[in-house]
């Protein structure tokens, strides 16, 4: 690992860590926040890598009734962290607080914050800036009053935030600690196969994170194909005319749905791709190669309903055609046909997995 930094009276800078964002390195902010944090300490991975041993490549989540952090894998906790940093070989610390009033002082986070970037080791916090999801802490100023670092979610992509609010902001820290022995690549496709197969197969997973309306979960898998067609053609939901409703169910339907999935299982394809040049030759290397084409043609689908649903960002006379019966229809069809795929591609996962 080499690195370098900027110093200035109680401040320090990690220079080189790259920049994180949706088109910029993964459309999972914790993939794409853990994939910058590695290769700055010297680990070659990939985005693709880690959107699959995280299991974000895999995943589709559904959170009723019209839920806005439908892309956050780490909605139902640790475990995601736990597979991912197992699978690279690292140690790390896990302490999150979804909850307010803090459970951690101030002192707790600036002390940990400041004594890793002090060493070198940029800090995965959730918050900061925007929503709790995962940024990118890579440095510190007034002794830690003040943070650097890249967000998903920052005004400006192309500099860095700065952050003097963030105790007030702050949802957790991910820590990265000593590195260890990593697993051979072929228990590490092993696992993530298992992961992948309960991702898919496990219609509810338990919430960590408070939820409207009282959910306290999430479909999964292939429950989530189902829950979101049936989402879109409740008819009642999609008030005509009423911009704001129908604006917060592109989120949860257009930016957390088939945009969101359309990188999700280009990048499980990518994945199983070069897991099996790293495993062979194995007897598993068939049934994922056809799950490989599977989850690329899947992609293609989501890609298709993409096009189709209007986004957040849309102008306001596109959102209000989610009022519109017919579009919604045609949209939950798409989705139909993914799931289709979908069961194909995972029941091949589940073969592979067969020949360990």
């Amino acid at each position: 690992m080499t690195h370098t930094t900027t110093h200035a009276p109680a401040r320090v800078l990690l220079d080189g860590v790259e920049q994180c964002g949706y088109e910029k390195t993964a459309s999972v902010a914790f993939a794409g926040a853990t994939a910058v944090c590695m290769r700055f300490l010297g680990e070659p991975v990939t985005n693709d890598y880690v959107m699959g041993i995280s299991g974000s490549a895999f995943m589709m989540y559904w959170t009723p009734p019209w839920a806005m952090w439908n892309c956050d894998l780490l909605i139902i906790g640790e475990e995601p962290v736990r597979r991912t940093f197992n699978a690279m070989g690292y140690a790390y610390t896990y302490a999150p607080e979804h909850e307010r009033p803090h459970q951690f002082t101030k002192e707790y986070y600036r002390e940990r914050i400041v004594d890793h970037i002090s060493r070198g080791v940029p800090v995965m916090a959730f918050g900061v800036v925007g929503p709790p999801e995962v940024c990118t802490v890579t440095g510190y100023d007034q002794n830690g009053e003040v943070l650097l670092g890249w967000s998903y979610f920052q005004d400006n992509p192309n500099e860095l935030f700065v952050q003097p609010d963030w105790y007030a902001n702050i949802f957790g820290l991910i820590l990265i600690g000593a590195k260890k022995t990593a697993p051979p690549p072929k228990l590490v496709l092993r696992d993530t196969l298992e992961w992948a197969i309960h991702l898919a197969r496990t219609p509810r997973l338990t919430l960590t994170t408070p939820a409207t309306d009282g959910v306290t979960y999430t479909y999964s898998g292939l429950a989530s194909f189902d829950a979101m067609a049936e989402a879109l053609q409740r008819d009642e939901d999609f008030p005509a005319g009423n911009l704001d409703v129908l604006t917060a169910h592109a989120n949860a339907v257009s930016n957390d749905g088939p945009w969101l999935n359309t990188d999700l299982r280009r990048a499980a394809s990518a994945f199983l791709q070069q897991m099996i040049e790293q495993t062979q030759p194995h007897p598993s290397a068939p049934h994922l190669w056809k799950a490989a084409e599977l989850y690329a043609r899947e992609s293609a689908v989501w890609r298709q309903a993409a096009q189709m649903a209007p986004w957040t960002g849309a102008p306001a006379e596109e959102r209000l055609q989610w009022a519109d019966p017919r579009r919604r229809r045609d949209i939950a069809q798409l989705v139909r046909e993914a799931k289709s795929t979908e069961e194909q591609a995972v029941a091949l996962l589940e073969a592979a997995l067969a020949t360990f």
